[in-house]
């Protein structure tokens, strides 16, 4: 869309599929559990995103090839000079939920409030940046969603907070509103309480088409 960005850094947690590919050029499952993380949104080990860059740089063929090994054999591996293609657009880290806490604490201290996502991406920017250039973080989470997360964070503990405890005590300690759409939420009646277990989702998706 013709914005000058010289490259573009990625961030990920200790699901680091993605800094696996760009650094080695291997996309590998086949001894990978999915771990969670404080940064859930990122735990991820298939990224419909890698498939549009394989697209875009490689074409439809290699692409194809490529997806269709990760589907069969959960595993594939880019060739040196793809490799080096994808590695002149993308430079990759990865960080685990200590260092996202200790950087939600570092910046609550200074009055800016970031979510554990959009910590992540303080490691990219202090070890890819090649070049003295501007930096744009890209934060796509809001805190509230992650209260329980963030008064560890402030609080250096690992104490287990319900939703509603955690968002009132962060508020008083960084003097910071509750969205009243979030604290709404807690006076609400619950409408959907059924539980459906894992295994039976797709029986239960196909039951309430056919009824509907």
């Amino acid at each position: 869309m013709g914005l000058p960005i010289k490259k573009i850094l990625i961030a990920s947690n200790i699901n680091n599929i993605l800094s696996d590919l760009i650094n080695i050029g291997v996309y590998d499952l086949r001894e990978r559990e999915l771990l969670k993380t404080t940064s859930p949104a990122m735990d991820i080990l298939i990224s419909s995103n890698v498939e549009r860059v394989l697209y875009d740089k490689f074409g439809s063929a290699r692409c194809k090839e490529l997806m269709d090994d990760l589907r069969q054999k959960r595993y594939y591996k880019l060739t040196k000079d793809e490799l080096k293609n994808l590695q002149e657009d993308f430079s990759a880290v990865y960080s685990d939920d200590k260092f996202a806490k200790e950087t939600i604490k570092k910046y609550a201290d200074k009055g800016y409030i970031m979510d554990p996502h959009t910590a992540t991406t303080l490691n990219a920017y202090e070890k890819l940046r090649e070049e003295n250039l501007p930096a744009i973080a890209c934060s796509t989470a809001e805190w509230t969603k992650f209260a329980p997360t963030m008064l560890n964070a402030i609080k250096d503990d690992e104490k287990t907070y319900s939703d509603e405890t955690a968002l009132e005590e962060f508020s008083k300690a960084l003097h910071v509103e509750i969205p009243k759409s979030i604290s709404d939420l807690f006076n609400q009646e619950i409408l959907h309480k059924k539980v459906v277990k894992k295994q039976e989702i797709e029986k239960e998706i196909l039951s309430f088409i056919k009824g509907s």
